[in-house]
């Protein structure tokens, strides 16, 4: 069996070198704006330093390409800077780590000279350590132009080459991108001559999300290619959302709207000219909406009011009680304007208008936090203020440059977060994701075979803890769940150094050094749903 050790012989000094002072580090050769910037090239340069001078590790890049024609990058850990390594390395077999919505790599690690990380502890226990860089992240921001269309990198080319590049959420990621660094684990290991071993996953935040979405698209061969998955600080729907989302304005009952009632219809008359117990405002707005609403619009609605009014005593008709009802009975069966609450379509339009000003990513091309006020405060109808103080726009104009992220990703957040559901992403949610009846597909994740095993935050205010462990529970192969009561706070748990919560995950590990016998790695991975 050809020992690890040959890499860390061969490829030490030159991962040493090019992390350290080579590869990422000279970044006057790139250009001022545009995707494949020089605030891209200074992000990796961050990520090189955190892990070779404060880890005094030694890593290597390898490269994949997927599908769709990104081009990925994994992190391979390979040795200690001295270009020693565990006597074991490499032979528990692979660990992949999965970083977050907004994270890379580098996310994993703790930025302190005086405590080890999470990837260099697994490393020095003897793990094969890999660590993701999801599309748009600083070392996967590059594409295959024989795939991709028109140029993501150029902002004068961001209504074709951006526009695809940035057409994706998280069903692609965790189908493509996820499924494509399994593979080319499992390939490279294999070309290195070291024992075929099915990777286990490490996931943090929404990388949690991104592989439940894998393993149920590809539920036997998520079996066939990985031993388990580890979630950390899962976080399938956010309780804020992207930077803050607020709930959605109104009532519990979400179909309950304002009181606005200019909706209520009637023959040109105004309801003032009614004695305040007169049944002819209630006549005149039904035969309004009869001839607004289809046959069987009207007649579901009709029954759904009349349902209402058979519980009324003989006076119903006073007050404004059954305005409230008939509002209740229209929105169950058609989707007037009226019916979105105030906070769905605000988000809604929000998106809608980053795309018209043809800004497809968060850092991307045409990224400019002056423009995004300027959208943002489009929206303020000089009254409620509503793009100046919403959280979403707050957080946006606060930003500070960082990983790349997909504004239909972000949005996909946005209706999760606003649904409580582990809901694909809805084309048509301004106008039906509201509902609570809403077609939208949710992931289906009871076909998963893969242990799984969870560490939550307890308390955490990020991400809402109930509506994982309900949507988790689907999960037959799901083992146990850890719950860690201390001071940790979502974006800190991976880089906390807690040892009560290393010694969690590693407990939760495969530690075994024997290949798995029905895995061929000679053979390449295919994932069919």
């Amino acid at each position: 069996m050809k020992s690890f050790q040959l890499l860390a012989a061969s490829a030490a000094i030159a991962a040493v070198s090019q992390a350290a002072a080579g590869v990422w580090t000279d970044c006057t050769d790139f250009e001022a704006d545009g995707y494949g910037s020089e605030a891209t090239c200074l992000l990796n340069e961050m990520v090189a330093k955190v892990i070779v001078e404060t880890e005094s590790i030694a890593y290597d890049s390898v490269a994949a390409t997927n599908a769709e024609g990104y081009n990925l990058n994994l992190f391979r850990l390979i040795s200690r800077l001295d270009g020693t390594a565990p006597t074991n390395v490499a032979q528990l077999g692979p660990i992949v780590l999965v970083h977050g919505e907004d994270g890379c790599a580098g996310s994993w690690f703790t930025q302190d000279v005086d405590l080890d990380s999470t990837p260099t502890k697994l490393f020095e226990l003897g793990y094969d350590v890999w660590l993701t860089n999801r599309r748009g992240s600083p070392a996967s921001r590059t594409f295959d132009e024989t795939v991709l269309g028109g140029d993501p990198r150029d902002p004068d080319d961001a209504a074709n080459g951006a526009a695809e590049f940035w057409d994706w959420s998280q069903d692609e990621v965790g189908k493509e991108d996820l499924t494509t660094f399994i593979s080319k684990v499992i390939e490279q290991r294999n070309t290195d001559g070291l024992p075929c071993r099915k990777p286990q996953l490490v996931t943090f935040g929404t990388g949690g999300q991104e592989a439940l979405i894998m393993m149920g698209a590809f539920p036997e061969d998520s079996a066939a290619y990985v031993d388990r998955v580890v979630t950390q600080a899962t976080c399938i729907v956010k309780n804020v959302g992207f930077g803050g989302f607020t709930e959605p304005a109104g009532t519990d009952d979400r179909r309950m709207l304002s009181t606005n009632n200019s909706h209520i219809k009637e023959d040109s008359r105004q309801l003032s000219h009614y004695p305040t117990c007169s049944k002819s405002s209630y006549y005149a707005t039904m035969r309004y909406w009869k001839g607004e609403l289809t046959y069987e619009q009207y007649h579901e609605f009709y029954h759904l009011f009349y349902s209402w009014r058979m519980t009324q005593s003989y006076d119903w008709y006073c007050g404004e009680e059954w305005k409230d009802e008939i509002r209740k009975a229209l929105c169950a069966v058609s989707d007037e304007d009226f019916c979105i609450p105030a906070d769905y379509k605000f988000t809604a339009d929000l998106f809608q208008a980053f795309q018209d000003n043809e800004i497809y990513s968060v850092f991307g091309p045409n990224w400019d936090t002056t423009d995004v006020d300027d959208i943002c405060l489009s929206f303020d109808d000089g009254e409620n203020n509503l793009g100046e103080d919403d959280p979403i726009c707050v957080y946006l104009r606060g930003l500070t440059p960082g990983p790349e992220a997909s504004i239909k990703y972000a949005y996909q957040c946005a209706q999760q977060s606003f649904s409580k559901m582990f809901s694909q992403f809805n084309d048509d949610w301004a106008t039906n994701g509201w509902k609570e009846d809403t077609e939208t597909p949710k992931y289906d994740v009871t076909g998963i075979t893969v242990p799984m095993l969870n560490q939550y935050i307890d308390g955490d205010t990020l991400c809402d803890v109930e509506a994982h462990r309900k949507i988790q529970s689907m999960v037959q192969s799901e083992q146990s769940q850890f719950f860690w009561f201390g001071d940790e706070d979502h974006t800190n748990y991976k880089q906390s150094g807690n040892v009560d919560i290393f010694d969690q995950l590693v407990a939760s590990l495969n530690q075994t050094e024997d290949a798995d016998a029905d895995l061929d790695c000679a053979v390449a991975a295919e994932w069919t749903a």
